[in-house]
């Protein structure tokens, strides 16, 4: 009972996280996401384009909610790991389109934070353990879904503290510095510890996106994000191979 309660959410939360900012788009109602964050993004901008990914993720966890209700889950280790965590995420990214849209700035912190958090326990309790089928259909689209939301909700939290005046100017790019190194810690231990360089390609490709942003406004910034990529990417092929290496044996 309590698993068909729990599939019944997941695809809820799925069809939730899709339809607001389908419904957003075509209402008009509230601030655009890209409105919301142009309010604070002198501090840390991420160029346009880095937000195509979401078409990748959306698809991700349709592909997972659809897999999850088959029967040949029941009884799935890394879905008892990953199933209420992702629930948690995947309701929050609707949720936080609706934050934005009525600009309650500090609820757009927690609802994103909670949500890469949920999904960051889980990725690390996981361990990269399970069978293929599931690996592939369960934790590698959340995996990538926790790395966009770990790079999002650093950017959030430059957005809501640059919009609240709590960052200024004089302190602008060395805020950015510390969240850009921040982001690269954060991410480095977390697939180390979770044993997912999957988790490192949407964080990877924020930071580029940051590069692109920022390379004329704010050089430094924009350099010190080039270096996070480099040694990020870096992370990913060696994590790779070491797998590779590992299965050879």
């Amino acid at each position: 009972m309590l698993a068909a309660i729990r599939t019944t959410l997941i695809i809820c939360a799925v069809i939730f996280a899709v339809a607001v900012p389908s419904l957003q788009a075509v209402y008009q109602f509230g601030m655009s996401a890209s409105e919301f964050s142009f309010q604070g993004n002198s501090t840390l901008r991420v160029e346009g384009f880095a937000f195509a990914i979401w078409g990748l993720l959306y698809l991700g966890m349709i592909i997972y909610a659809l897999y999850q209700v088959l029967p040949l889950t029941r009884g799935s280790e890394t879905l008892a790991i990953y199933a209420w965590p992702s629930f948690v995420a995947i309701s929050g990214c609707g949720l936080w389109i609706l934050m934005a849209a009525f600009n309650q700035i500090w609820m757009t912190v927690v609802v994103i934070s909670l949500s890469a958090a949920a999904l960051i326990l889980a990725l690390v309790r996981s361990q990269g353990a399970g069978l293929l089928r599931d690996r592939l259909l369960i934790a590698l689209p959340l995996n990538l879904l926790a790395g966009w939301l770990t790079i999002a909700s650093i950017v959030n939290v430059m957005t809501v503290l640059t919009i609240e005046q709590i960052i200024q100017p004089d302190i602008a790019t060395m805020s950015g510095l510390a969240a850009v190194g921040g982001a690269t810690v954060i991410a480095a231990t977390v697939s180390l510890s979770g044993r997912s360089a999957f988790y490192l390609l949407p964080i990877i490709w924020g930071l580029y996106g940051v590069r692109v942003a920022e390379g004329t406004r704010q050089p430094l910034l924009s350099d010190a994000a080039g270096v996070a990529v480099l040694l990020l990417g870096s992370l990913v092929v060696t994590m790779l191979l070491l797998r590779v290496i590992r299965q050879e044996k």
